[in-house]
């Protein structure tokens, strides 16, 4: 009898590759249950305010979910600073009130269209090491397909499909990195 691993090291692969949505399951488990003992946490000080008869903190009653919805949270962070706003500052101008006033969807599209602005230039700026970053990648995975295919000689089918497989990775690593340069080279402004 064969040592199981000797012949089926290729089980390997997909077992590794396994791991990394496995640990997103994991992650996004011990997340949850996280926020399930925060929520109990506030629940229990929420008990202990009600006990007492005392009207409990808006964090609190946030942290529990019952102030307001977090979804609209930002719409009424808008409405609070407009309201709290003295006439003629910064956040009063910026939002003039109303939703549908002309000048407020003004303000909050050249507020928006700057963000975008400012994040599509850190992205440019980003540009070359995302490249090499890819480039790396291929090239390291070229490798090790070719390193299979050489040292894989009990099957010669399996042999010829770890080249033909180096090969296609090899083929893209080359336009990875013949990108990489030219990234790197016309530097984006």
């Amino acid at each position: 009898m064969s040592n199981f691993w000797a012949d089926h090291w290729w089980l390997l692969i997909p077992l590794g590759a396994f791991t990394i949505p496995l640990a997103g399951i994991a992650m996004g488990a011990f997340a949850t249950w996280q926020h399930y003992h925060s929520r109990n946490r506030a629940l229990d000080a929420l008990k202990v305010y009600a006990q007492q008869g005392k009207e409990p903190p808006e964090e609190l009653l946030r942290a529990v979910g019952g102030a307001r919805d977090w979804k609209w949270e930002w719409q009424q962070r808008w409405a609070d600073e407009v309201r709290d706003a003295p006439a003629g500052t910064t956040a009063g101008a910026r939002y003039a009130g109303r939703w549908s006033d002309p000048e407020a969807i003004r303000a909050r599209t050249e507020y928006y269209t700057a963000r975008a602005t400012a994040r599509a230039a850190r992205w440019r700026t980003r540009e070359p090491i995302r490249r090499w970053n890819n480039a790396i990648f291929l090239v390291v995975g070229t490798g090790a397909l070719y390193f299979a295919a050489q040292h894989y000689h009990a099957d010669h089918v399996l042999s010829d499909r770890l080249y033909v497989g180096a090969i296609i990775v090899g083929a893209l690593a080359a336009a990875a990195v013949l990108a990489a340069v030219l990234s790197t080279l016309f530097r984006p402004q």
